[in-house]
């Protein structure tokens, strides 16, 4: 489930690439019921995230293993490979684990916090910072889900 290799380096989605991301974004988690300051609200956009970065990363690298931890250094080379801008700012603030001190920790480091512990603190800490960290994990998903349209587009302009 590789992409194609084009001659400048960039990586061209192949239509199986695309029409998998596809089938994943539109299988979204159901959020209406949802408070949008709800640890659960967050949990579900980040592995929505997750899942769409992993996607990334492996059809940038073919030899990743699916179990690979999500680095930030990975995720700028996939996310450069396919020309998606996300600032440093937003990769930061979604997966930076040096960003593990209550009050500034990473999606990342909250996600794990609640997963494997159910944190009362990182429950508290999305509450607060619902905002931001959906803001960064929206921007994320959208260039995915814009990348995605652009490329099906492209498909249809070929055929």
């Amino acid at each position: 489930m590789t992409g194609k290799t084009k001659k400048n380096g960039e990586i061209k989605l192949s239509n199986k690439n695309v029409e998998f991301i596809l089938k994943t974004l539109k299988n979204k988690p159901c959020l209406s019921n949802l408070k949008e300051t709800s640890p659960e609200y967050f949990l579900l956009n980040y592995i929505q995230f997750e899942t769409l970065t992993r996607l990334l990363l492996k059809y940038a690298d073919s030899n990743l293993k699916p179990s690979s931890p999500i680095r930030m250094d990975s995720v700028t080379k996939a996310f450069n490979t396919f020309n998606l801008s996300i600032s440093d700012q937003k990769l930061d603030i979604l997966l930076n684990s040096k960003l593990n001190k209550v009050g500034s920790r990473s999606a990342k480091n909250l996600r794990n916090a609640l997963v494997h512990a159910w944190s009362e603190s990182a429950r508290h800490e999305v509450e607060s910072r619902s905002s931001i960290l959906n803001k960064a994990i929206f921007e994320v998903i959208n260039s995915i889900k814009e990348l995605v349209n652009l490329s099906s587009e492209s498909k249809k302009t070929e055929a």
